[in-house]
């Protein structure tokens, strides 16, 4: 839990870092079961980077990665690159591990019928405040697991709706084509690549998928 929201959590977020991380500086108080929930279980803070950090966690619910987002420069350091991410075990997850926030994903999209795939740790985090069953690829530079290509396809066979939802601009675009050619799905993305719309602006415009 992030100490500073503890009292306001479900009527205002305050904090620089909560503020980006979620885009907003408000939610309605009926978000409140969802954004505890989130905070209980994905969102904590990082006392040594001063931000957020998101909590990944396997199908055991082992805590297997804590990311810092939009860590802060320490007194210390001579040299800072201002990564919007500090990873601290990316590369050795485990094998229980998939995709972030995969049993929440699934639970959405057993009631709803569709998968939204897309990149980004921080749009997987924001899809669980709306309700949105969205499996990240976390990167467009990441290439996709062989057990994540054959689960996407494996709901996808089942009759699943597969969405792509990558941001409407260049970067989506070449994450979007990497989707293609790892999976062989023939999708159309829900956003053109020349409309710079934005996965998280698009979920807070309370239009439907």
């Amino acid at each position: 839990m992030v100490d500073e929201n503890e009292n306001l959590l479900g009527v205002s977020l305050i904090g620089d870092g909560i503020r980006k991380l979620f885009q907003t500086d408000f939610f309605e108080p009926s978000f409140k079961p969802k954004l505890d929930y989130i905070f209980n279980r994905f969102v904590g803070y990082n006392s040594f980077f001063k931000c957020p950090s998101i909590i990944l966690r396997d199908d055991t619910d082992r805590i297997v990665d804590v990311i810092a987002y939009r860590p802060q420069k320490p007194a210390n350091y001579k040299e800072w690159s201002s990564p919007k991410y500090i990873y601290k075990n990316s590369g050795n997850r485990g094998e229980k591990f998939l995709y972030p926030f995969r049993k929440e994903a699934e639970h959405i999209a057993k009631k709803e019928g569709f998968f939204i795939v897309g990149e980004g740790i921080k749009n997987a985090l924001n899809a669980l405040v709306y309700s949105v069953p969205f499996i990240t690829i976390e990167s467009s530079s990441t290439k996709m697991s062989d057990a994540l290509v054959s689960y996407i396809r494996a709901w996808y066979e089942k009759g699943y709706s597969i969405i792509t939802m990558f941001d409407g601009d260049k970067a989506g675009a070449k994450a979007y084509e990497n989707f293609k050619k790892q999976t062989g799905l023939e999708v159309k993305n829900f956003f053109a690549f020349d409309s710079n719309l934005d996965f998280v602006d698009y979920l807070q415009s309370g239009e439907s998928v």
